[in-house]
């Protein structure tokens, strides 16, 4: 298999790992708080995140692709990115824990939008380490980083669930999470001989948000059209409804390291591929977009499978596992529409049509926020939910003429049609087994298996994937342990 798969396999992997690790254990939480304490939880997370969007400001994948392209300059360029994030989102933090004084929320939400302030510092100094080892590559040292610091949090949550510490003793848990990353990222920039040396520049400052000006605007309002129910719900539905909503789009948030990952493993090889003529990244380009929906497709008719099992553990019977079913077949299929956005989008940016990136991404993000907003006032946790499906569908349609001018030659060689065909035929076997019998969780769970199987001897026999890539690069991972 080529680099940037078998780096997708690291990035992607191994958080993975966690999250089917950290599963039981997510459920295990929302089945002890319940829908109000982790509503209340969620609100606070939710008012920190959108602040916290004026503290990238288009920064991250400008800082990415330097070091990709001048690695020889990187304790340079990582010192005044240290810097000014750190300051940009010390007031991000201050800020938020105004904003939740201003709106009156109750203590125990403010409480914990002040511990979700603290973890915002401090997630800004561990992503900006762990931005500087993708730049390098680094991506084993990137993937085992995040597994570990998986671990951590899940560990750190089930005892605060154990304990009985509610809404504020869970926001505590989520400190644990940066700050073994920053000490294990830390460490591994240390063996590559990578410094920090703290730069304090003003023009310096200017230039880097001036270059990352209209990453940034993008970068905000998609964040923007992304939290807009998060903000809207627990005032319209209320709490108890909203912690619905989040327990039930909690896994989808943590599959997007998949659409994700792909993205972060391509995007410093698309960087190179495309340095000096754009249609030298294509067949990159082709791959990271065979790879992505190769993957996302059928976990999302999975999700939709699997959602009513998954809500009963969730929930009690008094808190309505239903709702949280529904919601989960519905938002299962952002995953795919995010990971086409995602992969047109990386593809650009790392090609340098950043500008006209970021300002489709605007434009899409003011029509996606009209429709969320009128789907939450009109149908609440439905309207919610469909939003999520509709958000990214229209920033494909958005990216898609920039995207054939700009590679014209890539989806023609994506074979879409032949991916469908084969998720067809897995769906319909879920489908037709669950209109039979009424299967148990271990039946459930092996029936997915057969149709995971099913579906993946479909992408064989039409060629979709190479067997002998695959077999290739298994030998090889073999040949190593020995």
């Amino acid at each position: 298999m080529k680099k940037s798969v078998r780096n997708s396999f690291y990035v992607i992997g191994q958080p993975l790992l966690v999250n089917l690790i950290g599963l039981p254990a997510f459920a295990y939480v929302v089945h002890r708080l319940g829908r109000v304490a982790f509503g209340q939880m969620s609100a606070a997370t939710a008012l920190v995140a959108i602040v916290s969007l004026w503290g990238g400001l288009g920064l991250r994948p400008l800082f990415v692709k330097r070091v990709a392209q001048h690695p020889e300059d990187v304790e340079q360029s990582l010192g005044y990115q240290m810097t000014l994030r750190v300051l940009l989102n010390t007031g991000v933090a201050i800020v938020s824990i105004l904003i939740g004084a201003a709106i009156r929320y109750n203590t125990t939400i403010q409480i914990c939008v002040i511990i979700s302030a603290a973890c915002c510092i401090l997630s800004t100094i561990s992503s900006t380490f762990l931005d500087t080892l993708q730049g390098l590559q680094r991506l084993r040292a990137y993937a085992m980083i995040n597994l570990i610091a998986g671990i951590v949090i899940t560990a750190f949550q089930v005892l605060a669930a154990w304990l009985g510490q509610g809404a504020i003793g869970l926001s505590a848990t989520f400190l644990a999470q940066p700050a073994t990353v920053l000490v294990l990222s830390w460490y591994a920039l240390r063996r590559q001989s990578v410094h920090l040396r703290l730069h304090f520049d003003l023009s310096v400052y200017r230039e880097l948000l001036r270059d990352a000006r209209s990453i940034g605007v993008a970068q905000i309002a998609t964040g923007i059209r992304d939290r807009v129910e998060n903000v809207l719900l627990p005032k319209i539905a209320g709490i108890a409804d909203f912690g619905s909503f989040s327990a039930a789009t909690m896994p989808m948030g943590r599959l997007n390291i998949i659409p994700d990952g792909f993205t972060t493993a391509f995007f410093p090889t698309i960087a190179q591929a495309g340095k000096n003529r754009r249609e030298d990244a294509t067949p990159t380009v082709v791959e990271l977009m065979i790879s992505s929906l190769v993957v996302c497709i059928p976990i999302a008719v999975i999700i939709t499978y699997l959602a009513g099992p998954i809500s009963h553990i969730l929930f009690k019977r008094q808190d309505h596992p239903e709702i949280c079913t529904r919601i989960m077949q519905i938002t299962a299929w952002m995953l795919p529409l995010r990971g086409l956005q995602l992969s047109m989008g990386c593809a650009l940016q790392a090609t340098g049509k950043h500008k006209q990136t970021s300002h489709l991404g605007v434009a899409a993000t003011v029509v996606s926020v009209l429709i969320t907003i009128f789907m939450i006032s009109q149908y609440r946790l439905m309207g919610a939910s469909l939003a999520w499906i509709i958000r990214p569908g229209i920033s494909v349609l958005f990216l898609l003429p920039l995207f054939i001018g700009s590679f014209p030659a890539s989806l023609p060689r994506v074979p879409i049609a032949r991916i469908l065909a084969c998720t067809l035929l897995m769906g319909a076997l879920l489908w037709y087994v669950s209109t039979l019998w009424k299967l148990h969780l271990l039946g459930v769970g092996v029936v997915g298996c057969a149709a995971v199987a099913i579906y993946i001897g479909g992408l064989i026999l039409l060629r979709v994937l190479d067997p002998s890539a695959l077999t290739e690069g298994v030998r090889r991972r073999l040949d190593k342990l020995r």
